[in-house]
């Protein structure tokens, strides 16, 4: 009976230490606390992001419990949690989701929860899902006391960013400057196109591997217009160094291409083409080079039944169908034209009308992870005008003004891994036309309805030629060229959103 005693009293120490043990809720490991979370605060329907927890007593199998809602949980150590939050988690009450700058957006309870026995709740902190983006004051990338102009951005998957524009010194060259802290310091310029031309009109695209590249159009010297070259060079360590510049095609004048990357590294360019200076009977031409630049392909021309077809724009999905937009004129309209490629560019769509808007012109395109097609561009009024294709170009929504205030123009779009819409555009006023700002507004229903617009260009008082990019985690980058004085666009502007 003594050895019975002395077996139950030793199980009950034992149970005692378990509970202590496995619970630090209770006894002499403290209480569960959650201290922090990060971030504490997102825009509504970003795409999924990582969130961390930080506090005192986690243990294996303690989860995140996210407005309610328990999310499958990371134990990284007794001070750390982590967990994925998806688009889902982080919509907004109909109240706040009007985009209102003045909307606080949602406070959703977050906690901790650790297992039993002696399991339990820690205490609560609130994270914040904003209506809309705030943007940081601007940053001067480049000024000097030329022009500079037709700035071009793309953002990695890394979130770095990269930045080409034009500058007119003695000759126009590019130039290229880069950020690996969101914008906040930027790469002493490089000029790329070394060469004895007048550089114009670049354009960049940032492959998954992080390799840069870029295209624009040169013009030789002056004697020997109006012959122009399409022209390439890519660097391969982060902007540091360049590869020689390379010649995709030469056909006539005033080109302006763009460029787009697919998903196996494929580079692709478009561009327009004009006989002489001073024609107005453009053309749109297509080469691809599968060798990361090295050798392209024959142009291929994609305008076969548009007349007068100039600024293109090209977007590729994510099974490499190659989307093209141009302003042109096309059974007896004018307007926006589309044409699409299933071949990899070997073979096109006849052209087909987005948009037959009096003097519609300065189309963009993007395409979502779902394939649906969005175009922007600008009218006489002039204002931004949005349209969508959920049938890869076949068909496409009635086109609608994206709201805003005076006259609008220039747009250009992104869009986020969540399907988000994101389009920048200049705007002046009928009482000061020659003061611009850049503008912004993001849709997260497809088009359907759109943020309240925002003034990203708070300093520059003249700005114009906007362009955007949106990274992996659903940041936005927006860049521009402009000036403080009356004096031209003699700088390069950027702005990125605050998470």
């Amino acid at each position: 009976m003594k050895g019975l005693k002395i077996l139950i009293s030793a199980v009950f120490v034992w149970l005692i230490m378990f509970q202590c043990c496995s619970s630090p809720n209770n006894g002499e490991n403290g209480e569960l606390t959650l201290f922090s979370i990060s971030p504490s605060s997102k825009v509504s329907h970003m795409p999924s992001f990582t969130l961390s927890a930080f506090g005192t007593n986690f243990v294996p199998g303690s989860e995140i419990i996210f407005n309610g809602v328990s999310k499958q949980t990371d134990y990284i150590s007794s001070t750390e949690l982590t967990c994925q939050i998806d688009t889902y988690d982080i919509t907004l009450n109909p109240s706040a989701a009007n985009g209102d700058e003045s909307s606080s957006g949602n406070l959703v309870p977050v906690l901790v929860r650790n297992p039993a026995p002696g399991g339990g709740d820690s205490n609560s902190t609130s994270f914040i899902i904003e209506s809309n983006y705030t943007f940081y004051d601007e940053k001067t990338i480049f000024a000097c006391s030329d022009e500079q102009k037709y700035p071009a951005i793309s953002a990695d998957r890394a979130g770095n960013i990269n930045v080409v524009w034009m500058n007119r010194k003695d000759n126009p060259e590019i130039c290229f400057s880069r950020s690996i802290d969101e914008g906040a310091t930027w790469t002493q310029e490089l000029i790329i196109s070394e060469t004895r031309e007048d550089s114009d009109g670049p354009a960049i695209a940032v492959d998954s591997a992080g390799n840069i590249n870029v295209a624009w159009d040169d013009f030789p010297i002056r004697m020997e217009w109006p012959h122009s070259d399409i022209r390439f060079c890519r660097s391969t360590d982060n902007g540091m160094t360049w590869c020689q510049a390379v010649t995709i095609n030469k056909l006539g004048a005033f080109c302006r291409p763009e460029i787009a990357v697919d998903s196996e590294g494929n580079l692709n360019v478009v561009w327009w083409d004009t006989p002489d200076l001073y024609s107005y009977n453009g053309e749109i031409w297509f080469s691809r080079s599968t060798d990361n630049g090295s050798t392209w392909s024959p142009a291929v021309l994609i305008s076969t039944n548009s007349e007068s077809s100039f600024n293109p724009a090209i977007a590729i999905d994510i099974e490499g169908n190659i989307n093209v937009v141009w302003q042109g004129h096309l059974k007896d309209n004018d307007g926006i034209c589309f044409s699409r490629s299933t071949d990899y560019g070997a073979t096109w769509s006849p052209a087909e009308i987005v948009s037959s808007g009096l003097r519609d012109r300065g189309p963009e395109i993007a395409v979502d992870n779902e394939g649906n097609i969005i175009v922007v561009w600008y009218d006489h009024n002039p204002m931004v005008l949005f349209s969508r294709s959920i049938d890869y170009g076949m068909t496409w929504s009635q086109p609608i003004a994206i709201p805003g205030r005076g006259f609008r123009g220039r747009p250009s779009v992104a869009v986020d891994e969540a399907g988000n819409i994101n389009v920048v555009w200049e705007y002046y006023s009928s009482i000061n036309p020659m003061n611009y700002t850049i503008c912004f507004s993001r849709s997260i229903d497809g088009g359907v309805t759109w943020s309240k617009w925002l003034e990203i260009s708070k300093s520059s008082e003249f700005a114009g030629f906007p362009k955007i990019a949106v990274d992996s985690a659903g940041n936005i980058n927006v860049v521009w060229a402009g000036s403080a004085t009356e004096n031209g666009l003699s700088s390069i502007f950027f702005s990125g959103s605050i998470r």
